[in-house]
């Protein structure tokens, strides 16, 4: 088994925030692992170089396989991710908003229930590029590869705009968000704040910051089981629990409780520096 988070490269710092690389060889005996995945506030892209993995819409009950270099933008739904025995995943997690700046196209043209096939939006380097890593053998040059299939497109990237700081803002779970502050602080109005931060996420403003709590409360649960959902809801700076259930079940498709139980039986927490494996 292998677990790494790596940093990007720094000529890609602007745009991506981590590279994330997971491997291991699940029992054959036992049903194939499954990780319950709720809406991020994170655009990715990630490659699957060996066993197909599925995908189980929680929500509308449709299931598909997902393509080996798979880019997922905005998320309304949860997925329960169905892995391979023998399963490789490297995820790209880019900044706030920097997956429309790299690709040039509003994330409302990602908006989709479905991850999209990274060939159909990127040309076929990407599949060339996943078929590489299936016959690599080092993760570190693994890692690498990515970093230099980046860097091949970081002369057509939009330079960043002052509404991509105050992305960073909306993400923070914790933060009580002031719009009207924030519009200020990228020298635009109301309207045209809330159009760009639209066209960077594909979602409104207030939307995007309660997908961001809402995780964050996702995650400090992962990290910290045995941590109640009141001193949750406190530290992710929720007015109330109720508020917190409100966003389960609409983000989560279930209550807090039984999303605990749903992380409990996770077959690696990726928050946890060792993913427990059974």
């Amino acid at each position: 088994m292998f677990y790494k988070v790596y940093k990007p490269h720094p000529l890609l710092s602007d745009i991506v925030n981590d590279i994330m690389i997971f491997q291991c060889d699940f029992d054959k005996s036992k049903p194939m692992p499954v990780l319950p995945m709720p809406p991020l506030p994170e655009h990715r892209l990630f490659f699957y170089p060996y066993d197909t993995v599925n995908a189980d819409y929680f929500l509308s009950s449709r299931k598909i396989s997902l393509h080996g270099a798979s880019l997922v933008g905005p998320q309304l739904e949860r997925l329960n991710i169905q892995l391979g025995y023998r399963h490789l995943v490297i995820k790209v997690g880019f900044q706030p908003g920097a997956l429309s700046r790299f690709l040039g196209i509003p994330m409302t043209d990602l908006l989709q229930v479905e991850a999209f096939n990274a060939a159909d939006i990127m040309s076929n380097r990407v599949l060339q590029l996943n078929e590489e890593l299936k016959n690599e053998t080092c993760f570190n040059r693994m890692k690498s590869r990515i970093d230099t299939f980046l860097m091949e497109r970081m002369g057509k990237v939009k330079a960043a705009l002052p509404v991509d700081k105050a992305l960073a803002c909306l993400v923070n779970g914790k933060m009580r968000i002031d719009i009207d502050t924030l519009a200020k602080q990228s020298f635009l109005s109301n309207r045209q704040f809330e159009r760009l931060v639209k066209e960077r996420t594909g979602f409104s403003p207030k939307f995007y910051a309660r997908q961001a709590r809402f995780y964050s409360a996702w995650q400090l649960k992962e990290k910290y089981p045995d941590i109640s959902w009141t001193k949750i809801a406190y530290e992710c700076g929720y007015y109330d629990q109720m508020h917190l259930i409100k966003d389960f079940k609409e983000f989560a498709g279930v209550s807090p409780t039984k999303a605990k139980t749903d992380i409990l039986q996770m077959p690696f927490n990726p928050n946890s520096p060792v993913p427990k494996i059974d």
